[in-house]
């Protein structure tokens, strides 16, 4: 595909795209699956949201990592960033944009369902955007609908329960550290600056701190005493899933003021017989990009933080 093509920063283009693929038609069901494809699908005239998914994420394959790149429009108070854009991703906004991409119609409800994946009952505020994965972005998309729980079913196949992640996330001290870089707002001059970053510092003061208490699976799991990798504790989990890296009550206060416990996010794909992790990472690579899970993983082993994965499933997919 040319590279012109990939790289698109307008949704309305971004549909263009997706109609010129085949991409337009849907399958319809709460939670269906459809036979995990060893690569993705040539596009059809119909192909199910999962297939989309694998054939979408496929093509976006090596573009770019990018710090924040979403905010709350031209009209956003503190984050003029656009609310959508297709040429650029972090680990969030890569799973965002794909879901929202993929369990949709036409424009409009692309635009809504992006509203209701990044924002608390779809309000679009910076106050109210899903900035903690561990208390904002999981549990509210669970609320939604978007996302519903399988780390259950993973634990019925485990050799032990699963541990809980603890961490406080304390949102009054994160916005206290926020600084003049977070701010992204044309025009202002240095006086309105200050007066704004004030402002936004002021968003977080009555905001209790929350204890985030996470169900997770060990990296030991998915490997045997000799060091084998084995997948068997997710097997037979839904194709499509969203992975988030544990790393139980990391403290990062002094660097943003609170604790977290989730690091990094992407999609679990089933492929044949194997499972990958597509993703878009700040690594060395820098970029999008699809992983064994046997490899992801195998990078954590031995980290000083880093524990093991959480999961969930994506409603229609």
């Amino acid at each position: 595909m040319p590279e012109t093509t990939r790289k698109i920063h307008f949704p309305l283009n971004a549909l263009f795209f997706l109609t010129a693929l085949g991409l337009t038609a849907w399958a319809t069901g709460a939670h269906a699956q459809s036979p995990a494809p060893t690569t993705p699908s040539t596009p059809t005239t119909v192909v199910t949201p999962t297939d989309h998914l694998y054939q979408l994420t496929s093509q976006w394959l090596g573009l770019p990592y990018g710090i924040g790149p979403l905010g709350e429009g031209d009209g956003g108070n503190y984050d003029q960033d656009p609310l959508y854009r297709f040429d650029q991703f972090d680990c969030v906004t890569f799973v965002e944009t794909a879901i929202a991409s993929v369990t949709t119609t036409d424009f409009a409800a692309f635009e809504k369902k992006m509203n209701q994946i990044r924002y608390e009952n779809g309000k679009v505020d910076f106050v109210s955007r899903n900035h903690f994965s561990e208390v904002d972005w999981l549990p509210n998309n669970l609320q939604n609908g978007t996302l519903y729980e399988v780390i259950g079913q993973a634990e019925k196949k485990a050799s032990k329960p699963f541990p809980y992640a603890v961490a406080t996330i304390d949102k009054k001290n994160w916005y206290a550290k926020m600084t003049l870089a977070t701010l992204k707002v044309a025009g202002l001059t240095d006086r309105q600056k200050r007066k704004r970053l004030k402002d936004l510092q002021s968003e977080g003061k009555k905001m209790p701190a929350e204890v985030s208490r996470l169900p997770y699976i060990p990296t030991e799991e998915f490997f045997g005493t000799d060091g084998s990798f084995k997948s068997d504790v997710i097997d037979g989990l839904p194709n499509v899933m969203v992975l988030s890296v544990i790393r139980p009550g990391w403290d990062l206060k002094a660097a943003i003021g609170t604790e977290m416990n989730i690091s990094h996010q992407g999609f679990l794909l089933k492929m044949g017989s194997k499972w990958v992790v597509r993703h878009a990472t700040n690594d060395s690579r820098n970029r999008v990009v699809e992983d064994s899970l046997e490899d992801f993983l195998k990078k954590f082993i031995g980290s000083p933080t880093i524990r093991g994965i959480h999961i969930v499933g994506v409603t229609g997919l």
